[in-house]
């Protein structure tokens, strides 16, 4: 069962209520932590001036030490990504670790990421779990999403197929798409506790797709087309391709093109077809890419052009897709 992961969370920012950078000064001189730590966030942006992200690390530690934990937990998302700094992760553990202490999740469920995925750390899945939890109880939403993964692998806790359903439930009711889609691909495949309910994958993979997850359109697109455990409906699967497509899913794109080339449940439209297979090519889908050589080199529905079969085949190749490096050497021979 294909399980999607979490991602580590971004900048907590705010909009300082101060109308010159002159002004977020004093506020900031003058002990106003919030003011250190918009002063922060607009050099870590470069509003107005220069990005600098030492200048940021200065004014969100002046927050921090003030008690302003947002501060402690930008920090630790520069040090951890190296945004403008070197990388260091015991800096970055050190500041979740007080952001968390203090009341600041997101700061806890970065932690059980760090741990979970021994991200510059040597990986702890028992203390993964303890961050996440914390998170999670504490109603961040994606804290709820890595410990439903946690469940569901059985990494760091006992697996527990009906508890990870209860949080992927939480993490989705709480707007992650992930969270979502994790309950409709267990819906819809089963698992250990958790019966197959085909109405609930439905609703729950429709949900992620709604929530602009481009995953979970491109998977309803395929069982719409294949007629997968629905009635197979092109015209939908169309529709649900081209929302993952225009979300950058490359493959979402693809299959667009494959139903205007091949006239599958369309009308055929070359025109749409090589649209499309450039999309998936542009958005690094090295299929798209071939088709769009194979489209050149043999002139379907368009003039034939070898120095455009030969580029593409070229992104084909460079993707790792064997028949397009096969057919690359096929035209450099000719020449």
């Amino acid at each position: 069962m294909k399980i999607f992961l979490w991602t580590i969370a971004i900048f907590s920012t705010i909009n300082l209520n101060a109308n010159s950078l002159e002004e977020g000064q004093k506020l900031c001189d003058s002990g106003d932590a919030k003011g250190c730590y918009g002063l922060g966030n607009i050099y870590l942006k470069g509003e107005g001036v220069e990005k600098n992200s030492v200048k940021a690390v200065t004014f969100f530690e002046k927050a921090c030490k003030s008690g302003y934990v947002k501060g402690c937990y930008n920090i630790g998302v520069i040090y951890l990504n190296g945004v403008g700094v070197k990388k260091d992760s015991a800096k970055a553990i050190n500041s979740f670790e007080k952001s968390c202490t203090d009341g600041y999740f997101k700061g806890c469920y970065n932690l059980g990421i760090i741990y979970g995925s021994g991200v510059g750390v040597k990986q702890d899945s028992a203390k993964a779990v303890s961050f996440l939890e914390k998170s999670c109880n504490n109603k961040n939403a994606k804290g709820c999403l890595g410990l439903g993964i946690m469940n569901i692998r059985g990494k760091g806790i006992k697996k527990d197929a009906p508890k990870a359903l209860s949080l992927f439930e939480k993490a989705c009711d709480g707007g992650e798409a992930i969270g979502c889609y994790n309950l409709g691909r267990i819906y819809l495949e089963g698992e250990d506790g958790v019966a197959k309910n085909l109405p609930s994958a439905y609703k729950f993979l429709e949900k992620s797709c709604d929530t602009k997850y481009a995953i979970g359109c491109y998977n309803l697109g395929n069982m719409y087309f294949k007629g997968d455990r629905v009635k197979e409906d092109t015209i939908h699967a169309k529709e649900l391709y081209n929302k993952a497509c225009s979300l950058g899913h490359g493959m979402g794109c693809y299959n667009l093109g494959f139903m205007y080339a091949n006239g599958k449940g369309l009308k055929q439209h070359y025109g749409k077809a090589l649209k499309f297979y450039k999309k998936a090519c542009d958005s690094n889908y090295a299929q798209g890419c071939f088709n769009l050589g194979v489209i050149y080199h043999k002139g379907v529905g368009i003039d034939k052009n070898a120095t455009q079969a030969k580029e593409f085949f070229g992104k084909a190749c460079a993707g790792k897709n064997e028949r397009g490096c096969k057919a690359l050497a096929t035209l450099k021979q000719k020449k």
